[in-house]
């Protein structure tokens, strides 16, 4: 096992960016103030931000058969990053829209990621083992990312589930977080998973993802923070960054690298999130993804700026 190694699946494919100055209502054709292409998926969001920081990361994904291909293909070789290729299916594909305050919406539609499968995933067992961690979210198959974390848990390695878009799926298949070491949802997704409501304490709801099975949860919470519930049933409130947003699409994708990053460092839960919540906050005052992810020395500057701990 070789520390701060990483492995990470994932959706990878391209995304177009529009940033305007409203949403538009039903019916309605506005124009955007600025427009541009990234490539992108939370798999990859997520491997390239660990890479940033200085993990060794394995990072595996689907490639498919369209425009696109090229391109991606290309990015992926270039951090020597490893992919799964299918013929017979276009690449994942999505669209985000940004308003004047920063909220947005992303549509996506689904492609090659949707083709990697348990067997795909027992062809790289030996190099998924070799690693300090594994990072995963909800975008490939549910039975893909149940084997995945078998393989890691059995062999040690520190798991950390950013559970992320919710399914059905996976709301009925929640068995799969007694494989994890951290389950990091936002505070839609853990009420949801939960069947919690939005108005219960934090407390409750991170309480009910250990009951379905994760050993520490971590609760990223907007505004307010994040919520963390340790193993040991240590209960405390990381407070957010005072940044002036302009941003937040894939901060939350820059929080579970940061996080993982740091765990596998051997650092404390509380370390650690502080450390993914620099990281975050940090991302969120950029436009873009990629473009928006922090570097180490950033966060630290960040960090000690505000001395919250």
């Amino acid at each position: 096992m070789n520390e701060n190694k990483i492995f990470v699946t994932g959706l990878f494919g391209m995304t177009s960016f529009f940033h305007v100055n409203a949403f538009p209502k039903e019916g309605q054709t506005i124009r955007s103030k600025t427009s541009f292409y990234e490539v992108g998926g939370k798999g990859y969001n997520q491997a390239y931000t660990a890479k940033k920081l200085g993990a060794s990361v394995n990072f595996y994904t689907a490639i498919g058969n369209d425009f696109f291909s090229e391109r991606l293909i290309y990015e992926l070789e270039k951090d020597n990053f490893g992919y799964f290729r299918f013929d017979d299916i276009p690449n994942d594909f999505a669209c985000v829209v940004i308003d004047n305050t920063s909220d947005n919406y992303v549509i996506l539609n689904k492609g090659a990621s949707t083709k990697i499968s348990e067997k795909h995933i027992s062809s790289i067992k030996d190099l998924i083992v070799h690693n300090k961690g594994v990072l995963i979210q909800n975008e490939i198959p549910i039975e893909a990312n149940y084997r995945i974390l078998k393989i890691a848990h059995e062999n040690g390695l520190i798991t950390v589930f950013d559970p992320a878009p919710i399914t059905n799926e996976l709301k009925r298949s929640t068995d799969i977080f007694r494989f994890c070491d951290v389950v990091k949802p936002n505070w839609g997704e853990a009420t949801e998973l939960t069947n919690s409501k939005i108005d219960d304490s934090p407390l409750s709801v991170a309480s009910r993802l250990q009951d379905l099975g994760a050993k520490n949860v971590v609760i990223t919470r907007g505004s307010q923070g994040a919520f963390v519930l340790t193993e040991a049933g240590e209960s405390f409130c990381q407070p957010i960054w005072p940044v002036t947003s302009i941003d937040t699409t894939g901060a939350g994708d820059v929080f579970s690298a940061a996080l993982c990053v740091s765990l596998c460092e051997n650092k404390t839960i509380h370390e650690a999130v502080a450390f993914a919540s620099a990281a975050s906050a940090i991302s969120v005052t950029r436009g873009g993804v990629i473009s928006a992810i922090p570097n180490r020395e950033e966060i630290y500057d960040l960090i000690n700026k505000q001395s919250l701990y």
